[in-house]
């Protein structure tokens, strides 16, 4: 559900319409009340919180200060991908999908959010199977971020090519339209590809995420049978 779509709260009676944005009640009475959603960014040894913590040690932290925030009334957690801390150092970087996965488990209420997966370490269709299948281990929480990645030190470090931010925000384009066809609803079901930079495989069948299906990608991106990203049509 988009945020626009949270603010479109109908029904006579009580009732309520949670985005991942905003949060909106209809009263008895007829008026429609929204408020804005807070989450909070985890400690996951990025920023090298947990210098020369012991692992286990660094987790039972980050479990306890989720704890907190559900009981404070926090809306989602949230968690980035970083294969390195920022500083070098000793300090454990967390892998997002299995603390979110910890989380779901942990954290029976609130949302968990990826701020941001790195599609240039990824391959689209085990992110949309990964996030389909931590969508229906949590219930529905997971709000999904896709991003294009910014430090060159973590391609570096795993061997991994760090293209021009052009070329990154085009590998960003072509995953948002594979992970998109792959875990909406009302697709169709497979679904091969034709830009080499995804390392996509043909006839994927969709991966069943259980949220509503978000709005569209990019207009440059047509999902169908095959989905097929290129530069946007020229306009005139």
């Amino acid at each position: 559900m988009s945020w626009s779509e949270s603010l479109r709260c109908g029904g006579g009676q009580a009732a309520c319409i949670h985005g991942h944005l905003y949060a909106c009640y209809r009263t008895t009475g007829g008026r429609t009340l929204c408020r804005v959603k807070i989450g909070l960014i985890l400690p996951q040894g990025f920023f090298n919180e947990f210098e020369d913590w012991p692992a286990d040690r660094a987790w039972q932290r980050m479990l306890a200060i989720a704890q907190l925030a559900e009981r404070l009334g926090f809306d989602s957690l949230w968690t980035g991908e970083h294969v390195l801390a920022r500083w070098g150092g000793t300090s454990p970087a967390f892998d997002c999908f299995t603390i979110g996965a910890a989380l779901a488990a942990a954290v029976p209420r609130v949302g968990i959010g990826f701020i941001v997966l790195n599609s240039t370490f990824r391959n689209p269709v085990l992110t949309a199977k990964a996030a389909a299948t931590l969508d229906a281990v949590s219930g529905g929480r997971l709000v999904l971020g896709l991003g294009a990645g910014f430090i060159e030190a973590e391609a570096q470090a795993l061997g991994t090519p760090f293209p021009p931010l052009p070329e990154r925000l085009r590998m960003l384009e072509e995953h948002f339209a594979i992970v998109s066809h792959l875990t909406s609803a009302g697709r169709p079901p497979p679904v091969s590809y034709r830009r080499p930079s995804s390392n996509s495989t043909p006839g994927v069948p969709r991966s069943g995420a259980t949220q509503p299906p978000w709005p569209s990608p990019p207009a440059s991106c047509r999902p169908g049978r095959t989905v097929v990203c290129g530069p946007p049509a020229a306009s005139g």
